[in-house]
């Protein structure tokens, strides 16, 4: 997270959001250190509420993690819909950039969130085919912070 920090694509970033879930939080508190900026949590930006279950063998939740975006509008197990966790996020982000509507904003959460905003700012059905390309370092993508239009497609946090 702190050579992330070096990017360009951080260099103007005056805010920095994240979920309340704890890996989150830690990269978030990395960045808002290091740049120097506030850090504020939304929860809204967590992943699918998966309270229903409780803790599941990784197996298990992995394959309910691909059944719920294979099925964006059913519930899988009493887990929160694709859709509707999609929705909660696009509303986050839209929130946020009105907040700052002429600053960067770095927004820090999880992968399965930014595989559903991502489908939302491309307008389209929620795939795991834009699922982020590297599942242990981190990624990220970037948005123009006035039209919410992609900027750059999935990146990978530690620069090869």
């Amino acid at each position: 997270m702190e050579s992330f920090c070096a990017r360009k694509e951080v260099s103007n970033v005056r805010h920095v959001y994240t979920s309340s879930e704890r890996k989150a939080l830690d990269g978030g508190e990395i960045i808002s250190h290091r740049l120097g900026v506030p850090l504020d949590v939304d929860s809204r930006l967590g992943e699918i509420d998966r309270s229903s279950t409780g803790y599941l063998p990784k197996a298990l939740h992995d394959s309910l993690g691909e059944l719920a975006m294979e099925n964006p509008m059913h519930s899988v197990r009493g887990w929160e819909r694709a859709v509707d966790a999609q929705r909660r996020v696009a509303n986050a982000v839209r929130d946020i950039r009105t907040r700052h509507p002429f600053e960067d904003v770095v927004v820090v959460s999880h992968g399965g969130v930014g595989l559903l905003f991502l489908c939302s700012v491309l307008g389209v059905e929620i795939s795991r085919a834009y699922t982020a390309p590297n599942r242990n370092g981190g990624c990220y993508f970037c948005i123009d912070s006035s039209s919410g239009a992609l900027r750059t497609s999935w990146k990978d946090i530690e620069e090869t």
